[in-house]
């Protein structure tokens, strides 16, 4: 999600990602995170051992700035 600061609209950017643990038989999946990390320059990387994925996700800048 997107939330913009200015006016809180709140923007869909990703859905469904391989993140966290298969759920158990009849309850919701974990969505336990295996790792996170964040840059120097601010972009947060999170880890997920579902799909041996690396997501990064990185700041974006105000227009003007």
């Amino acid at each position: 999600m997107r939330i913009d600061p200015q006016n809180g609209e709140v923007t869909e950017i990703a859905r469904n990602l391989a993140i966290g643990y298969p759920a158990a038989e009849g309850m919701p999946p974990s969505y336990v995170l295996t790792g996170v990390g964040v840059s120097p320059s601010g972009a947060i990387y999170v880890s997920a051992d579902r799909a041996t994925a690396l997501y990064k996700i990185t700041p974006q800048q105000a227009a003007g700035h």
